[in-house]
């Protein structure tokens, strides 16, 4: 029986390594392309920046952050009602959480970027492309958090809405005044962690005619114009880093006031 146990041990490893090797096949075949003397000759190309397009670059960041404020409160405004219907303690019939849970494993599964080349053909070029799309995407990675923590509540929080059953409170009291206050402090942590992520993604949006800045080093880039380039990549990651410590701060915020 140990024989058999070391046997089916290397057989597991020898798997694994195998599915590892063929992972990185690909880049392991296309690795020589890249030598250190391109990667160089390709970065100092771009340096120094050209800071005289700042001024130019306020508009498309305002945009992309527009789109990610917008895309993050209408995703969570759809979330939370999906989330109420796909959790099993508190959808009314197993298929209104069938159905909910569809819409939002629908929505989560397919990334913003490839929303918005489908809805570019749909609705066109511009930023409300890039907001539906966010906002898409959105209620299926905001859906799936809020019914998974509604599923997961504490006995504390159990005890609260039960009590709130006997005084006479229906189930839409419950849910209002009962359940939602209760994991509102949760609720919040997610959504400013979308934010977070839904400006990264806005970002790339531009890349297919959905607004925001990433229009911008497209055309940069395919111009060949490395120092404009270069300004426009840090400036997306100042954006991206300030969103972060933004979403950081709101969060050990949260954290603090709801006291856990």
């Amino acid at each position: 029986m140990m024989g058999s146990g070391r046997w089916k041990s290397f057989g597991k490893q020898l798997l694994i390594i195998g599915v590892l090797l063929w992972s990185v096949s690909p880049f392991l075949l296309d690795w020589p392309r890249i030598t250190p003397s391109y990667f160089l000759d390709f970065i100092t190309g771009m340096w120094p920046p050209d800071l005289s397009v700042l001024p130019a670059l306020a508009r498309p960041l305002g945009e992309t952050l527009q789109m990610a404020v917008t895309a993050t409160a209408l995703g969570s405004i759809v979330a939370v009602p999906l989330a109420l219907l796909g959790a099993r303690n508190t959808a009314p019939h197993i298929m209104c959480c069938v159905l909910s849970r569809a819409i939002v494993a629908t929505c989560r599964s397919i990334p913003s970027l490839l929303w918005a080349i489908l809805l570019v053909v749909l609705l066109g070029l511009g930023p409300f492309t890039g907001v539906i799309a966010l906002t898409i995407h959105s209620i299926g990675a905001l859906g799936r958090r809020f019914y998974e923590a509604v599923e997961a509540m504490g006995p504390i929080a159990k005890e609260v809405l039960e009590a709130m059953r006997v005084d006479g409170a229906n189930e839409a009291q419950v849910i209002w005044y009962g359940l939602l206050p209760l994991l509102a402090p949760l609720f919040a942590g997610y959504v400013v962690g979308r934010l977070d992520t839904n400006t990264r993604a806005g970002t790339a949006l531009g890349l297919v005619g959905a607004g925001g800045i990433g229009l911008q080093l497209t055309t940069s880039i395919r111009m060949f114009r490395g120092h404009e380039s270069l300004t426009i990549i840090l400036a997306i990651a100042a954006l991206v880093i300030g969103t972060d410590i933004f979403s950081q701060m709101a969060r050990r915020r949260l954290i603090t006031d709801s006291g856990v």
